[in-house]
């Protein structure tokens, strides 16, 4: 086959691939989704026009990166790298009080949005009083969950880290209930460079981790169940897809300033409604497409008083 062949060939697959890749978007856009309460809605008004428009190749539909993420957020996709730092980003641009990075590789934490937001910290335009660390991790041969920042094998999972600048407890959210990394130790170096490099406050010593979810509670086909240890409003999966729109989600509600959920009453109750995240795949995906779509971070929703009862799962 000659050059010319073989860049027909090519041609055919990328079209064949696109073309599969339009209809499942059609189709998953078109099917009924579960809701955990009527008052929980989410307007789609945009997404319709937004899928259109790039179905149909229009160039100013969006960003590059903001067409991947919505994308990458349709039926069962996982988020790729690119889609969680777009939507940190987004988190950033909409808050003076938190600090979203994502620990994929140690260069991705220092973007050009992020070097622009600690200039603004450093500057005193922005406190921030609370970071959040979306994390890539993976299992090693041995078992261990290992962040995906140091190369060797690559992250299959996302999670996130989360701590108050001033307070030497940080909790950890994984919605497979997996153990604590075990190079921990690195990303901690990594923050404090952070925090040198915007002025915050220095590091807690006598760091101590909590895990939202006991690793050692799972059934007898391995997946986890929660025990009394357990916190409940950090959402569990029994998928293998949805763990980053849980990750992303999370990272957003905490970003208004609720770092001291774990152990107060500020958790937003409706939370607990999605903490299967499962059930509620379709729903939480869609959440945050809208935000992508429309470039917001609207969490209004999680915290408004129901109008009537707070029966969940009903089917739009």
């Amino acid at each position: 086959m000659d050059t010319s062949g073989l860049k027909d060939l090519l041609a055919s697959y990328d079209h064949r691939t696109a073309l599969k890749r339009t209809l499942e978007e059609k189709k998953w856009l078109n099917k009924q989704f579960r809701v955990p309460h009527p008052d929980m809605c989410i307007s789609e008004s945009n997404t319709a026009s937004f899928f259109s428009s790039i179905w149909e190749g229009n160039c100013d539909s969006g960003t590059t990166d903001q067409i991947t993420c919505a994308r990458n957020l349709v039926g069962t996709r996982w988020l790729s790298d690119v889609s969680v730092l777009y939507m940190a980003n987004l988190i950033n641009s909409k808050t003076s009080t938190a600090l979203c990075l994502v620990a994929q590789h140690p260069t991705v934490m220092f973007t050009q949005d992020l070097l622009v937001k600690l200039e603004r910290v450093r500057l005193g335009q922005d406190i921030v009083q609370d970071i959040l660390v979306i994390l890539n991790v993976g299992k090693e041969k041995n078992g261990d969950t290992r962040i995906a920042f140091e190369g060797g094998n690559g992250g299959c999972h996302w999670t996130l880290l989360f701590f108050h600048v001033n307070s030497p407890l940080w909790y950890y959210g994984d919605s497979l209930g997996w153990q604590f990394p075990s190079n921990i130790d690195r990303l901690v170096s990594l923050l404090q460079q952070i925090q040198t490099m915007s002025g915050l406050t220095v590091m807690c010593p006598n760091i101590r981790c909590e895990l939202l979810h006991d690793p050692s509670s799972r059934d007898i086909h391995h997946t986890h169940t929660c025990r009394d240890k357990c916190k409940l409003f950090y959402p569990i999966q029994t998928c293998s897809n949805v763990c980053g729109a849980v990750s992303v989600l999370m990272a957003a509600l905490l970003s208004q300033n609720k770092t001291s959920w774990p152990n107060s009453k500020a958790i937003p109750q409706r939370i607990l409604l999605v903490q299967n995240a499962t059930t509620y795949s379709d729903y939480l995906r869609r959440i945050l497409i809208h935000w992508t779509i429309n470039k917001q971070i609207d969490v209004q929703m999680f915290y408004d008083s129901f109008a009537k009862s707070t029966t969940p799962a009903q089917v739009q």
